[in-house]
């Protein structure tokens, strides 16, 4: 039960800091940056991972009473008549037992939902993919000359808006457009702000939270906020429409707030 304990104190403790983190944010609102916002939610999330929580929480003073139990009686037939009578077989349920069936079997399918949706959504969008125009691959080489192993670039019929993709080999991957200029350039470098910060492997880290804190709706509710701020963080470094058009480039997410032309499959 003490690990069960722990699980309940983190994500008690987690939603507690997610509250006083947005009435931070809202008190604080066109005073701090985007990406100190961000920052702060990036914390919010990592206290939903750290095990460390105080021996004397209110959690753990709530379920100091003894575990419930219910004995399950098979009895055992015997051979033959003549036989001794066999004293029955006790197999003790606990509470503790119970509780662990149903945060495995929880985290088992949002996981595996998460797992398929997302190699789907990949699927469908890479299928079609081909690389970007000459015009493009240009203005893309020009701004990601000083780095090293940028991500590939490339453009799909079925990509719905720009986004960055894959967490091992990340790919830019761009709708069939035509831009050029200064719309070209700020969409490309919102989409390689995703990619210095390493956007995708914090929202990696938040799928994982919404997994282990599955019956939780603070843990659900964070995975949402991260996705609009790590793009109205990465919106902020251009500033303009041009990028704000593409605030969900970086997030593969289901979100119930999603343009209607984004595909609500992800990890």
């Amino acid at each position: 039960m003490d690990k069960l304990l722990v699980l309940g104190s983190v994500s008690l403790s987690g939603t507690l800091l997610a509250g006083v983190t947005a009435l931070i944010c809202r008190g604080l609102k066109g005073k701090i940056s985007a990406r100190a916002v961000y920052v702060l939610w990036i914390l919010v999330l990592l206290r939903f991972l750290c095990p460390w929580t105080t021996s004397h929480s209110l959690l753990n003073q709530a379920v100091e009473a003894p575990q419930e139990s219910w004995t399950l009686t098979v009895p055992e037939q015997t051979g033959s008549p003549a036989a001794e009578p066999v004293s029955p077989r006790t197999s003790p349920v606990t509470t503790e037992a119970l509780l662990w069936v149903v945060w495995l079997t929880g985290a088992g399918v949002i996981l595996a939902v998460r797992c398929v949706s997302y190699a789907r959504f990949s699927r469908s969008v890479l299928r079609r993919a081909r690389p970007a125009p000459k015009e493009t691959q240009a203005a893309y080489a020009a701004l990601t000359g000083p780095y090293r192993r940028p991500p590939k670039l490339v453009c799909s019929p079925d990509a719905a808006t720009p986004m960055l993709m894959g967490l091992v080999r990340p790919v830019v991957v761009l709708p069939c457009l035509s831009l050029e200029g200064e719309a070209l350039e700020a969409l490309l470098s919102h989409e390689l702000t995703h990619w210095r910060r390493r956007d995708l492997l914090v929202k990696r880290i938040a799928v994982a939270v919404s997994v282990l804190h599955w019956f939780n709706p603070a843990a659900w509710w964070l995975l949402e906020r991260l996705a609009t701020r790590s793009c109205a963080g990465a919106g902020t470094r251009r500033g303009g429409p041009d990028t704000a058009s593409c605030c969900w480039s970086c997030a593969p997410f289901p979100h119930p707030t999603l343009p209607p032309a984004f595909p609500r499959s992800s990890v």
